[in-house]
């Protein structure tokens, strides 16, 4: 069996020991990595890439969603308690957090509603016919050149910050409120 095929069996429920949460965790963990292991070494480290680009945190939520919504149905409490435990499980505690608020915040956003789109079109597929995803890939592909000057930026500020000294900080951040 191919690893796809052994990933849409996951998904659609065949040959699996458990329908909790921990199976839901561990697809979507499978799920997510695969299209992230190309740019990002681990999940955790597209966390900057998915706050900057609401296409892509819209895929993500509604990849997630779509998932959540084929096991559990209309059981929305259940849905979004595995997605955020999902979210944790992917990016680490703050930050799958703050990406899952995030959600809240961007919802109406015509670009993150295009992405939630995809992203629950992509899901139906895999589980309807086994079509790999790779949506996600290639909006955070399209979006690095974006991404890369605002990371770059936040890299030169931290190198300049954990230089100064305390009496250092405590000067700038006087003289920033007059």
């Amino acid at each position: 069996m191919k690893l796809f095929d052994r990933i849409k069996a996951k998904i659609i429920g065949r040959n699996t020991n458990s329908g909790g949460a921990q199976s839901y965790q561990s697809k979507m963990a499978t799920l997510v990595g695969v299209q992230l292991n190309t740019r990002f070494e681990k999940p955790s480290k597209a966390f900057p890439a998915l706050m900057t680009n609401t296409n892509a945190a819209g895929y993500l939520f509604g990849f997630h969603l779509a998932c959540a919504q084929s096991r559990y149905g209309g059981n929305a409490d259940k849905c979004l308690s595995d997605i955020e435990a999902s979210y944790v499980g992917l990016f680490g505690e703050p930050a799958g957090r703050i990406l899952l608020l995030q959600v809240n915040i961007d919802r109406e956003k015509p670009r993150f509603q295009s992405g939630m789109l995809q992203g629950d079109w992509e899901m139906c597929a895999l589980i309807e016919s086994g079509d790999i995803p790779s949506g996600l890939t290639n909006l955070l592909e399209l979006h690095i050149g974006q991404v890369n000057p605002s990371m770059n930026a936040l890299t030169k500020f931290e190198k300049v910050t954990s230089t100064w000294d305390p009496e250092q900080a405590r000067m700038a951040w006087s003289s920033s409120l007059n």
